[in-house]
């Protein structure tokens, strides 16, 4: 029997149990510390990581960012974005009400990634480190290893951007382009002088 993987109507909370299930999987069998190192070009594996990773294999979500929901407009189209500053992550009320658990699973996994980094290490690594973690974990799922995937990725993507928290407008980085496949929306195409578009 194939069970199909739904998600989409489900309130946050339920989107955030399948994301942590996971987290525990994947912290469990070592990828997570194995995208970590890759992603984030780590030479070793951090105490830090290493006790985050424990936490998880337990079950103890506690250190994991705050999950923040906020309109499309003040997320201007983008689907998520990690803010270093306040240490959360933001996601997109209106694409996570269609998103299946697949979907928001891959989307926290990004942000996750770019938390990871900003918690590990003293500069933001070159390029878009979430997407590439977040990469490096869809490939073991499909049953890849990761030794065996690039150990490079095109670093001249430049994910970082404001959204209007709270009337604030704060720093944050984004999603990266590949949601394009998963969100199809009548959204504002990108500037002239913008490589990318706004809602990805």
């Amino acid at each position: 029997n194939v069970t199909r993987d739904i998600g989409a109507g489900n309130s946050l909370s339920k989107h955030l149990e399948a994301w942590q299930k996971n987290l525990q999987k994947i912290a469990d069998d070592g990828s997570l510390i194995q995208a970590s190192k890759i992603a984030l070009k780590l030479d070793n594996t951090p105490q830090k990581l290493e006790e985050f990773n424990q936490q998880l294999v337990k079950g103890n979500f506690s250190g994991l960012p705050n999950i923040i929901l906020l309109s499309e407009s003040n997320m201007y189209g983008r689907i998520g974005a990690y803010s270093s500053s306040k240490k959360n992550i933001f996601v997109n009320r209106d694409w996570l009400s269609t998103a299946t658990f697949e979907d928001s699973t891959r989307v926290f996994n990004e942000e996750f990634g770019h938390h990871l980094d900003y918690i590990l290490n003293r500069v933001d690594t070159k390029g878009d480190e979430g997407e590439y973690f977040a990469e490096l974990l869809e490939a073991v799922k499909q049953g890849q290893s990761i030794n065996q995937l690039p150990s490079e990725i095109d670093t001249s993507e430049d994910d970082r951007g404001v959204i209007n928290y709270n009337g604030q407008l704060v720093d944050v980085e984004f999603l990266a382009k590949w949601k394009r496949t998963i969100w199809i929306k009548d959204l504002p195409t990108g500037n002239g002088d913008d490589k990318r578009d706004p809602w990805v």
